[in-house]
């Protein structure tokens, strides 16, 4: 993977290869932004350029022997660290000291890529930071996480940050009509259902999201229905696992979206759900377009107060009752 390969950062990208091209490199960086941006992608790119045998316009050749052995995971002078269980203990961190002490084997330079870098346990994290406050003048440490809140603040001081977008839609669906050889259409739902990431994408076309979001959504219609005990049932079960909610509620976002849409259009080719036009026309001439609009806040608001601090069972009844107060409202 090179700098060129990586789509959608072109910002983050840029400021990393000024630092390169003025050899102003920092002793730590810190990349953050959600999952399956393109993160690890740049940090691998970025040790590719520094020990490339063959480089050009600041980039990586990509066929040299260093570059094969970067992409093979064989070049003894870039180690990724990864958590070992729940965590990455503080052996590890031991072992990438002492090996940071250590000139380059065969490359330029030593590049260490702690992934999922707030997974690292306290003493872990305590150790690392004496390896940042005395760091070796040759290597370079890049710490790649998607809630760098999780770190010790001290830690995150002693590092240049480099932040990472959400991709934009288009770019999501580019990749996936070029490169995993989707048509227009799925390629399209599957980067709307991604929020902005490409491995959130690949996983929805694996099939397994999408079954679980129509599972949610249909589970939350039952509650609906049913209303009092059983909103709080699925808002227990919706809330024992933040990605599930997650799912949930991308489906349930989509849903309402479509619904909306089609109450002001009545053109199923604007849909997302477009094989479910019948149910979404349905929907759509039963509900009140004011009451489509709020249910669709609501779902919003809940997707966006999960991405936060806020608890996901509060969030998932909140919601809930919101919903069933939308519903039975006046419908006018």
């Amino acid at each position: 993977m090179a700098f060129r390969c990586i789509i959608g950062q072109e910002r983050a990208l840029a400021l990393i290869r000024r630092s390169l091209a003025k050899d102003r490199l920092p002793q730590a960086y810190l990349f953050t932004g959600p999952q399956g941006v393109g993160k690890r992608l740049a940090a691998l790119a970025l040790a590719k350029a520094l020990n490339c045998q063959g480089p050009a316009d600041g980039d990586s050749c990509g066929s040299c022997l260093s570059c094969r052995k970067i992409d093979k995971g064989l070049h003894p002078d870039v180690r990724i660290v990864e958590p070992e269980g729940a965590f990455i203990r503080i052996d590890q961190i031991r072992e990438l000291t002492e090996d940071l002490s250590r000139r380059p084997y065969e490359g330029r330079r030593k590049v260490y890529i702690l992934d999922q870098a707030e997974r690292m346990g306290l003493e872990a994290a305590n150790a690392f930071l004496k390896t940042l406050e005395e760091p070796p003048g040759t290597a370079l440490l890049i710490l790649v996480t998607p809630s760098p809140e999780a770190l010790l603040p001290t830690v995150r001081s002693r590092c240049q940050e480099v932040k990472f977008n959400p991709l934009p839609i288009p770019a999501v669906v580019s990749y996936l009509e070029r490169v995993a050889g989707l048509d227009p259409e799925e390629a399209w739902l599957l980067a709307s259902l991604s929020g902005g990431s490409l491995e959130r994408a690949m996983e929805v076309q694996a099939g397994s999201r999408l079954k679980n979001q129509e599972h949610h959504r249909l589970q939350v219609f039952s509650a609906l229905a049913s209303g009092g005990v059983a909103l709080l049932d699925v808002a227990e079960e919706l809330a024992k696992d933040k990605e599930v909610f997650r799912e949930a509620l991308e489906g349930l976002l989509i849903w309402y979206r479509d619904l909306v849409v089609y109450q002001h259009t009545t053109r199923g080719s604007l849909l997302w759900n477009r094989d479910r036009e019948t149910e979404i026309r349905k929907g759509a001439e039963t509900l009140a377009p004011k009451v489509g609009m709020k249910l669709y806040y609501a779902v919003n608001e809940a997707l966006e107060a999960l991405s936060g601090n806020v608890n996901p069972r509060l969030a998932a009844e909140t919601l809930l009752f919101r919903m069933e107060e939308a519903l039975s409202g006046p419908q006018g």
